[in-house]
């Protein structure tokens, strides 16, 4: 018999209460669109989940809030089109990723 999807938004908290996710669930994974913080309270992760893995567009940030990656993503790494910066902000890499490494052609 099939159980029911659990689909639903919440908030999650570190032990010292600050903010940890928050965003959609589904089955109690991270699943849709959220965001997922730093325990000092920084944003680490604004984008889309899929089974607590970051799946399909998002943005992740250093600990000091620069951003680090922007693009797409497949089973929490880097995978299609995406830009690295480094702690500066200054890009590094835009292009192709796979698996996250840089794709390379040949």
């Amino acid at each position: 018999m099939n159980q029911p999807v659990k689909e639903y938004t919440k908030k999650d908290y570190y032990p010292n209460g600050q903010l940890a996710y928050d965003g959609e669930f589904k089955d109690d994974k991270c699943h849709g669109q959220g965001k997922f913080y730093h325990e000092n309270g920084q944003l680490m992760y604004d984008g889309q989940w899929k089974d607590d893995k970051h799946h399909g567009q998002g943005k992740l940030y250093y600990p000091n809030g620069q951003l680090r990656y922007e693009g797409e993503w497949k089973d929490g790494k880097w995978h299609g089109k995406g830009k690295v910066y480094n702690e500066n902000g200054q890009l590094m890499y835009e292009g192709e990723w796979q698996d996250g490494a840089p794709l390379v052609r040949d």
